[in-house]
């Protein structure tokens, strides 16, 4: 099926929007780590699965409306029967689409990074009160960790 210049335009803004607000959204994450903020941080997880949920929508929506074997977004505008000047306008809209995965790709890797630090002085607090060394330490796969293992209270994965 031929995607229109505007029905294609109109999916990218969409897709383009999703991807701002969840930028905004791992923005305020880091803040709700920064201020351990446990409320916060489940208000985030909510939110960041129900833009998911519409971004993967968006790329079903685009798939029923496109041949099988299309493929990408790039392939479909380069395939669209469309003048030059609209063909242009969307790649640019991909572009920033990309550029906003990118963007999303750093902040979610800094997240990461200081739920680690902030999770490691909380384990470091844990370790001074209690005596953990004469403790079982369980590994993140739910097993007893070995002896020579360093003990860890908190052990997290994002």
């Amino acid at each position: 099926m031929d995607m229109t210049f505007e029905n294609l335009s109109k999916i990218l803004e969409r897709k383009l929007d999703l991807y701002q607000s969840l930028i905004q959204l791992l923005e305020d994450e880091k803040k709700y780590i920064i201020a351990m903020d446990i409320d916060g941080l489940w208000d985030a997880v909510n939110k960041k699965n129900t833009l998911a949920a519409a971004i993967q929508s968006i790329k079903e929506r685009l798939a029923d409306q496109t041949s099988p074997g299309d493929g990408t977004i790039k392939h479909i505008i380069s395939r669209a029967p469309l003048p030059l000047d609209q063909k242009s306008a969307l790649k640019a809209h991909n572009c920033r689409i990309d550029a906003c995965k990118r963007e999303i790709a750093v902040q979610a890797a800094q997240n990461k990074q200081y739920l680690t630090q902030y999770l490691s002085v909380i384990d470091g607090v844990f370790s001074t009160v209690f005596d953990v060394a004469t403790e079982k330490q369980y590994s993140h796969f739910g097993r007893v960790s070995p002896a020579e293992a360093r003990p860890n209270l908190i052990r997290t994965e994002v």
